[in-house]
């Protein structure tokens, strides 16, 4: 987690618009013609309006030509049925790229995947990872992605699981790295100890 940064120096231009170009249209156009009904285009590719089936509304709304954008913090869709799977997009995007959300952001997305432990992370290949409400040791974590529980036997079986991390970076902002071997978190994450030295995110 982190505070909001400044853009200082930040230009949108400096970076284009971030849309390919497939077959001298952008996809976001080609995903808008896909999607919209009652369209209208200002050219042979970019739509100008049409009304869309909305997920995180459940409504029939109007698209008009413009954008916008706001993290958890400050937007969540008006259908709640569908927040579970807007914030898990979130996440999945934050895990990949290794982006780091405020404290306002982190509680959002929190409270909404209390609401929907089992919740999964669109699929990235073949894997498929579960989101689970944030683990709290000393300081708030970062939202995790839950795997196999620990095995426990005997006496361990009153223990508390270990804490389970989507990624080294995730076990570092919770302060928990290094991660070493017989350790709780250690057996909930082995496979971040890459090198099998029995200590895992050491570096």
């Amino acid at each position: 987690m982190k505070g909001r940064a400044p853009k200082t120096g930040y230009s949108r231009a400096q970076y284009g618009d971030g849309w390919q170009a497939v077959s001298g249209c952008q996809t976001r156009d080609r995903m808008l013609d896909r999607d919209l009904t009652s369209k209208r285009f200002l050219d042979e590719c970019r739509v100008r309006s049409g009304e869309l089936n909305d997920p995180y509304t459940a409504a029939r709304i109007t698209f008009q030509r413009g954008k916008g954008d706001g993290d958890a913090a400050t937007w969540l869709p008006k259908n709640k049925r569908f927040r579970c799977k807007y914030v898990a997009r979130q996440v999945a995007v934050k895990t990949n790229y290794h982006a780091w959300v405020t404290q306002a952001e982190h509680d959002a997305i929190a409270r909404v995947l209390a609401t929907c432990p089992g919740e999964p992370l669109p699929t990235t290949g073949s894997e498929r990872e579960r989101v689970v409400p944030t683990h709290t040791k000393a300081a708030p974590t970062p939202i995790a992605t839950a795997g196999p529980a620990p095995r426990k036997s005997g006496s361990e079986s009153d223990s508390e699981p270990g804490a389970t991390y989507a990624s080294c970076d995730a076990a570092r902002a919770a302060g928990a790295a290094p991660i070493t071997r017989g350790s709780a978190d250690y057996d909930a994450n082995p496979n971040l100890d890459r090198d099998d030295d029995g200590v895992a995110c050491e570096s």
